[in-house]
């Protein structure tokens, strides 16, 4: 996953059009800001979210798998964010949800509400509260 370390998200689509052939065909995996770690990650300052991450999980430390700051720019699964990633010349683009995730998983009484959250979002279908989305773009 990648675009949500990218300044502008929008950058990032202009590029892979460029990349592509007329027919290409391109995947990013990515995560949806508004679920609940991302939205906790987006609002701490890097500092506090840093270490917080390396408390539960210490193997994501600076020497071995670094934290990169997130900045979430065109992380959102919404029919809108399809049709602003359209407008740049894509015949076709589809953002496909996936909920739940293992953040909280050591927190029992996060783990618990986040999943009643995510299959809330899931069941009635709320897009903007994925977890995670695949987002295929054909130029």
């Amino acid at each position: 996953m990648v675009l949500e370390h990218v300044p502008s998200g929008l950058n990032y689509y202009r590029g892979i059009y460029q990349l592509l052939e007329e027919g290409g065909i391109a995947i990013s995996v990515h995560p949806v800001l508004f679920s609940p770690p991302f939205v906790i990650n987006k609002l701490l300052p890097e500092r506090i979210s840093s270490e917080i991450l390396r408390y539960f999980f210490p193997h994501r430390n600076s020497a071995e798998t670094p934290k990169f700051p997130a900045h979430y720019s065109f992380c959102f699964a919404s029919r809108q964010q399809e049709e602003k990633i359209k407008q740049l010349g894509f015949s076709h683009v589809q953002i496909i949800p996936l909920y739940g995730h293992s953040y909280f998983h050591k927190i029992p009484i996060l783990r618990t509400i986040d999943g009643w959250l995510s299959e809330l979002a899931q069941r009635r279908n709320l897009r903007s509260f994925a977890s995670y989305a695949f987002t295929v773009v054909i130029k």
